[in-house]
């Protein structure tokens, strides 16, 4: 098995058509330049991830993120608190050489049953990381303790503090509060730990709205200002996807805040929406007069 390995322009899924012969059938577009540095077991399930994806799809498997430095691990960090693990975290897997993100794009096309052939999984899907992968043996070191609330103190400060995160545009609308505790109130069911993972799922669902917007417009203007549409769509979808993640932590359009206080308002027990102290329940709508009940 033949594996090229190269900093090329980024593609997205659907990316430029590659000759199908033998020496590119298994390429993969490693941005790192650190692909070498992934622990050996990783790259031969990484290697076979890859050959499954361009057989089915016909473009090369494009890994954006491999192995990151302490420092960069940190940096990571304080620029996307909501989404990378400190560097000091156990579950930080990227400078263990355990951990990759692939194209945003791709991400959406590899299907769970790849992952499981080629023993590999996305331990942070509930966070809406569609493209992060690791190898299934980290499984049980996740395990061990909470992936979400081992990285807690960062991810409770940024559930807290989403509403005072810089927003890029004044034509986007800040929330008050993203605290999904707070939103769901006393009657809410549920666990800290299931209100990070929704109110994160909200988030990546927001990004990807915004990021399929801007792609509409974008695609409009493409073909009448470049010579290479094909490489100039490369760059602008990876813009667009950080832009829309930026914009989505930052508030938004708030939709990831109207998506937590409808899950909130289905938890809400229905037995004690209508009920005020000494008054009876006030009856539903049922367009009967009253007396009259349905059979």
């Amino acid at each position: 098995m033949t594996v090229m390995w190269s900093k090329m322009t980024p593609l997205t899924a659907g990316g430029s058509s590659l000759p199908h012969s033998k020496s590119t059938a298994d390429l993969i577009v490693d941005q790192s330049g650190r692909f070498n540095r992934l622990q050996s077991a990783f790259q031969k399930q990484l290697k076979g991830l890859a050959k499954e994806f361009f057989n089915t799809y016909h473009t090369p498997l494009v890994l954006t993120d491999t192995v990151r430095t302490y420092e960069e691990q940190a940096q990571a960090h304080q620029a996307k608190p909501t989404l990378a693990l400190s560097a000091d975290n156990p579950h930080a897997m990227h400078p263990k050489g355990l951990a990759v993100d692939v194209d945003f794009g791709q991400s959406r096309k590899i299907t769970p049953e790849m992952l499981a052939r080629n023993g590999l999984y996305r331990p942070a899907l509930s966070k809406g990381e569609t493209w992060h992968l690791e190898p299934v043996s980290t499984k049980q070191h996740h395990r061990s303790s909470s992936r979400f609330l081992a990285c807690s103190l960062s991810d409770n400060e940024s559930v807290n503090g989403l509403s005072q995160a810089n927003s890029t545009s004044g034509l986007f609308q800040q929330p008050e509060s993203l605290d999904p505790v707070e939103q769901q109130g006393t009657g809410a069911r549920g666990t800290p730990k299931d209100s990070i993972r929704r109110l994160h799922a909200a988030m990546e669902i927001e990004s990807i709205f915004l990021e399929q917007l801007m792609g509409q417009m974008r695609r409009s203007m493409v073909d009448t200002v470049s010579a290479s549409p094909q490489k100039l769509r490369g760059y602008l979808s990876m813009a667009d996807q950080q832009l829309a993640r930026a914009l989505a932590a930052g508030g938004g359009l708030g939709l990831a805040q109207k998506i937590m206080e409808n899950l909130a308002s289905l938890e809400t027990d229905p037995k004690t929406e209508n009920h005020h102290e000494g008054q009876p329940p006030v009856p539903e709508k049922t367009g009967l007069p009253p007396g009259d009940k349905l059979v």
